[in-house]
């Protein structure tokens, strides 16, 4: 879990335990409403640059969980651009 928010961070891995590149991070509602609201400016951001972004946002998800009182929940995949793995990872908060 991650910090405060309670949030689940993952680090997607190959089976042989190499770094793929990817991050599937747990997001709420909200941000997840703010990521959809602020996408098309994302979207020309990152074109205009060729493609470099420091965050690097590949897709959001959302799926119901099946047990009950148990609702939606929603998680976003990123590119890792972090080009070795960190020694130390912090989820700070604004």
């Amino acid at each position: 879990r991650a910090g405060a928010s309670g949030s689940f961070f993952y680090w997607v891995k190959h089976t042989d335990g190499r770094d793929t590149g990817y991050i599937v991070k747990q997001v709420t509602r909200r941000e997840k409403d703010a990521l959809m609201h602020i996408l098309p400016a994302y979207k020309q951001h990152v074109q205009a640059r060729g493609g470099a972004s420091l965050l690097r946002y590949l897709s959001c998800h959302s799926m119901r969980l099946r047990w009950p009182w148990a609702g939606k929940v929603y998680f976003v995949v990123m590119r890792n651009f972090f080009p070795a793995k960190p020694q130390l990872s912090f989820d700070l908060k604004g």
